[in-house]
């Protein structure tokens, strides 16, 4: 009996794997990676794929493949053909990709839906392709510099001093990723979302990073472009010192005094979140001014709000945690821009999309190596940790790539803060 070989995705194709998976589903991540590794393997360098080839090579089901190959098929991203391999029959249809479809690649495609989020007047003028995106057989999401280009600048306002919840901004910059999209990108640290919306507003940046909620509240007309971060990253937490013993549970901080700096995007969202448990007008909220870690420390206060990175910094106590996301999911940190900037520099956005991909990318597959990129004079290691937890937590679901959103979330954070605002 014939027996026939075929090559399998394994552990070790998984770093490729989650970088195609910034910019596409993870099924689809999975069959592009395995028609990759076949360009790659002894005697299917160029033979195409049956659907049973792929199936078996990515242990996925027949209807997922049959979605991933839609999927990359309506980008482009992989071409469809036929393979006789019997002298009778219908020859079995067969899928095959070229070099240049590297992870920087599907990140240009993925770009270009992100605008599609953007407006029909946005969506079709960034080139999907981007100019100089070939960038032959290198596999790390990475392309050479475009000496075809005057580069262009942006600035970009962040909603904090530098940390390492920027990471996947400042690896984008620090690895070259804008440059290769002949981008040169400067970072302007602003005190809050506020600030950071209203340098956006004024014409002093080009795009913003800034709290979901932020961006909802706000009455000016701007365009959000992609999700840093899918989830809420605020929290509230305590220490057993502080609380008397364990934090587990929102409910438990009725009659309690919880610190928050009451005008800043955590306690809105820590309010929300109160609300939901019906404890809201059962706590007694405390103004810190941003203060909260002291105020906590002094007894001041029981629990206070805060970042997700906020409680590691505390070291020398027990630290309870409680996500607002775990409660209650809600979209991220947001990057948003004005029409004004789409319609002057819409290349140069798409380019700053696609860069930020590659440096979600670096990101996750080399948090220590990203959390050095970041100018914060933060331990690198404690830096790590924080780029993992914000990472895997609150980054994106599998079902598609980074940055997404649908008026859908937008209008369920609206409905919900509509609410808590009326309870005032």
């Amino acid at each position: 009996m014939d027996t026939v070989e075929y090559p399998a995705l394994s552990e070790v194709d998984r770093p490729l794997v989650d970088r195609y998976a910034v910019g596409l589903d993870a099924d689809a991540a999975r069959v592009l990676t395995y028609l990759r590794l076949r360009r790659e393997h002894p005697g299917t360098e160029t033979a195409p794929a049956t659907r049973l080839e792929i199936r078996i090579g990515t242990g996925l089901s027949r209807g997922a493949v049959g979605d991933a190959l839609d999927t990359l098929e309506s980008l482009d991203l992989v071409t469809a053909t036929s393979v006789r391999r019997h002298e009778s029959g219908r020859p079995p249809q067969a899928w095959t990709t070229d070099a240049s479809t590297t992870p920087r690649r599907v990140y240009e495609r993925h770009a270009h839906r992100l605008f599609d989020r953007a407006g029909p007047d946005h969506a079709a003028r960034p080139n999907p392709d981007g100019e100089g995106s070939d960038d032959g057989n290198r596999d790390d999401g990475e392309d050479d510099d475009d000496g075809d280009r005057e580069p262009e600048s942006l600035t970009v306002a962040l909603n904090w001093h530098p940390n390492a919840l920027h990471a996947p901004l400042y690896a984008g910059s620090a690895h070259g990723h804008y440059a290769d999209g002949s981008l040169n990108v400067t970072f302007d640290p602003r005190t809050g979302s506020a600030a950071a919306l209203d340098a956006l507003s004024a014409g002093e940046v080009d795009v913003a990073l800034v709290g979901a909620a932020t961006f909802v509240a706000s009455d000016r007309e701007m365009v959000p472009l992609a999700l840093l971060y899918e989830r809420a990253m605020a929290v509230l937490y305590t220490t057993r010192e502080a609380f008397g013993g364990p934090f587990e549970r929102v409910r438990q901080l009725r009659d309690r005094r919880v610190g928050m700096s009451v005008g800043s995007e955590t306690a809105r969202l820590a309010r929300l979140l109160l609300s939901q448990v019906d404890s809201l007008d059962a706590v007694d909220i405390v103004d810190l001014d941003g203060e909260e870690r002291d105020a906590l420390r002094s007894g001041r206060v029981d629990a206070v709000t805060g970042q997700v990175s906020d409680p590691d910094r505390i070291d020398d106590a027990t630290v309870d945690t409680v996500p607002v996301a775990n409660q209650f999911p809600l979209y991220g940190p947001v990057l948003v821009t004005s029409e004004e900037t789409l319609d002057r520099h819409v290349d140069a956005v798409h380019a700053f999309l696609v860069g930020t991909m590659c440096g979600w990318a670096d990101a996750t597959g080399d948090p220590l190596g990203a959390a050095a990129a970041v100018p914060d004079g933060e331990d690198d290691e404690r830096a790590r940790e924080t780029i993992e937890k914000a990472t895997e937590e609150f980054g994106f679901e599998a079902d598609h790539g980074w940055g997404e959103h649908t008026e859908t979330g937008w209008e369920r954070l609206r409905t919900a803060l509509a609410h808590v605002d009326a309870q005032r």
